[in-house]
């Protein structure tokens, strides 16, 4: 009877931990999406890494490769939908306005010959013959505002 009640103690333990890190995480994802729709049109600057290292920084004409609304349909990104891409990001795309990073996003190459259903495409999308999709972090989730960023890429690359 004791194991019992000290397995329950601990169980309860592990679960409020995981429900307050659940909570914790949506407050701030709710406040970095208003931080996003506040400060969209004051981006001045746009970095682009790929494995770490700086190849572009956009400064002139900078909101001609902003999306106007990046967060417009956004969805959790599936394990099941993420094994279809590659590990590492190809790019890495960091939003600055004020020299303050605004949001970061990854762009994940899919693999080769890999099949995707009609709501997965609607993520996706083609430059130079390659397949990418757009996960914002540090939240992992698809992004499927990608008409600027289809521009930026086909201009760095």
């Amino acid at each position: 009877m004791r194991r019992k009640g000290i397995f329950m103690a601990v169980l309860m333990v592990v679960l409020g931990i995981s429900a307050f890190m659940a909570i914790q995480q949506n407050r701030h994802e709710q406040q970095d999406i208003a931080a996003i729709l506040d400060h969209q049109a004051q981006i001045d600057k746009i970095v682009i890494q790929q494995q770490q290292k700086t190849i572009a920084t956009i400064k002139d004409d900078v909101q001609r490769y902003v999306e106007p609304t990046p967060l417009v349909h956004i969805a959790p990104l599936e394990r099941k939908m993420n094994k279809k891409f590659e590990k590492d990001a190809r790019y890495t795309m960091n939003y600055y306005y004020d020299n303050k990073l605004l949001y970061t996003v990854d762009v994940l190459r899919l693999k080769q010959h890999e099949p995707l259903t009609a709501s997965e495409k609607q993520f996706v999308f083609t430059v130079n013959g390659a397949s990418y999709m757009l996960v914002w972090q540090p939240y992992e989730k698809q992004l499927s505002q990608h008409h600027h960023t289809v521009e930026l890429l086909k201009k760095i690359q």
